[in-house]
């Protein structure tokens, strides 16, 4: 179930005073962090919090949840040298309505790659109901059409992605990480050198669960 602020705490004050009796500091320690976690909105109409999902990145701490609203939007993602761990998520993580997945895009307009996940493994970015597209490489366009992924332990769970392109990993590049596929498909990617759809090495893992579909 999704919850928005108010909601969680008041269902972490309702355990406060059921443990009364016992443990009351630790659970009102607990009610504080939790309850500091924030619900962002993007929205291209301007009726969000931001415009644009870079933007709210930036504005976010650890434990926030990012909530983009349908649209295309041409951004290339840049998630470095940070350890929020974040979520960012189109409006199917609340519905499960597939749909969002198509009609909610990260556009990489040719200028990198669409989504970049550099140095943040000490937290966890997680990435949900995205058609991730048009996408051409992180590091001078060499590697990760559509994300890249290095020192960095990623979960991507119920994305499209499509139609990237660069010289190694065309959809996803990963190395000195771990990172999780879920739901996802991977399709009419294109690389110049190696790895059309996907391209992990250097001590890379990738974790993949029976509904990830791979396809060139």
């Amino acid at each position: 179930m999704f919850m928005n602020n108010s909601q969680l705490i008041q269902i972490l004050n309702t355990r406060v005073l059921f443990n009364r009796s016992s443990g009351l500091t630790l659970m009102l320690l607990f009610s504080v962090s939790l309850s500091t976690a924030a619900i962002l909105t993007v929205k291209q109409d301007g009726t969000g919090n931001f415009t644009g999902i870079q933007q709210a990145y930036l504005a976010a701490s650890s434990g926030d949840t990012i909530l983009v609203y349908p649209g295309t939007y041409y951004e290339n993602l840049d998630i470095t040298n940070s350890s929020k761990g974040i979520t960012i998520a189109s409006l199917y993580l609340t519905t499960q309505d597939e749909s969002y997945i198509h009609n909610t895009i990260i556009d990489g307009n040719q200028n990198g790659s669409c989504i970049a996940l550099k140095n943040t493994d000490q937290a966890v970015v997680t990435i949900i109901g995205f058609t991730v597209q048009n996408g051409n490489g992180f590091n001078n366009f060499t590697s990760g059409g559509g994300i890249y992924i290095e020192h960095a332990n990623p979960k991507i769970r119920n994305c499209i992605i499509q139609n990237n392109n660069t010289k190694a990993g065309g959809g996803i590049f990963s190395k000195y990480s771990t990172f999780l596929l879920s739901g996802t498909t991977i399709r009419f990617n294109h690389s110049y050198l190696i790895g059309g759809g996907l391209y992990f090495g250097y001590e890379a893992n990738a974790i993949f669960d029976t509904t990830s579909t791979l396809l060139k």
